[in-house]
């Protein structure tokens, strides 16, 4: 409270495991309504983005909030509030996600809980319901695929393998971009606010590490 005094709040919040609880199946991971109050209501009082691994419109349709801006795939698609444009700094990557995503599928179409998510410019590898005796084979076929795409790295989340760009840009680079953008919409200055990041995995890390760049500005909660 003292650190924010006299200063404007600029929230950025994580979804999976922050916002939404962890569920068996990532793609029923929606929050519920009392959740979706309570973003309505602090969106009201602090301009408020959303950073999640999923992409926008996934994490749109499970939010279902319009006033708040989304920054997807781990910042490589955000989605400002009332602009139809979509930032994506490396657009070339999509098609390559894709393929990494079909030769996923196939691969693990025989392994029983494993699921390869397409969130656009990355793609999450779920082992969450896979058998322990599986597990050897999914991370070996993650590898196999990642050796074919130079264009991809590995990150590790919870029950979760992620391929996306090998070119570093993270949720750290997409609370960057917010922060720059909110200062310039609020007509401040770093002084004048303060950046809070909420979040829950390894890659929310990037996000607290952004925020602590800014010196006294900048908080993090996990």
């Amino acid at each position: 409270m003292a650190r924010s005094h006299g200063k404007k709040i600029l929230l950025f919040l994580d979804y999976d495991g922050t916002l939404a609880r962890i569920v068996d199946s990532p793609l029923k991971e929606f929050i519920t309504r009392e959740m979706r109050e309570t973003v309505r209501d602090v969106v009201r009082s602090f301009p408020t983005s959303i950073v999640t691994g999923r992409d926008v419109p996934k994490a749109m349709n499970f939010v279902k909030l319009e006033n708040v801006h989304y920054a997807g795939s781990h910042g490589m698609n955000i989605k400002i509030i009332g602009q139809q444009e979509h930032y994506q700094p490396l657009p070339h990557l999509e098609p390559i996600i894709t393929e990494a995503t079909k030769c996923l599928e196939k691969a693990l179409e025989g392994v029983e809980g494993a699921l390869a998510e397409n969130n656009k410019f990355c793609v999450s590898v779920h082992f969450r319901n896979v058998d322990e005796k599986d597990l050897d084979l999914v991370e070996h076929t993650v590898n196999t695929v990642l050796g074919d795409l130079p264009a991809l790295k590995l990150a590790h989340g919870k029950m979760v393998w992620e391929l996306r760009s090998a070119e570093d840009f993270t949720k750290g680079d997409a609370v960057d971009h917010l922060f720059h953008y909110l200062l310039q919409h609020l007509q401040m200055v770093s002084s004048q606010v303060v950046a809070i990041h909420i979040g829950d995995d390894r890659t929310d890390e990037d996000a607290f590490k952004m925020c602590y760049v800014r010196k006294a500005t900048g908080l993090a909660f996990w």
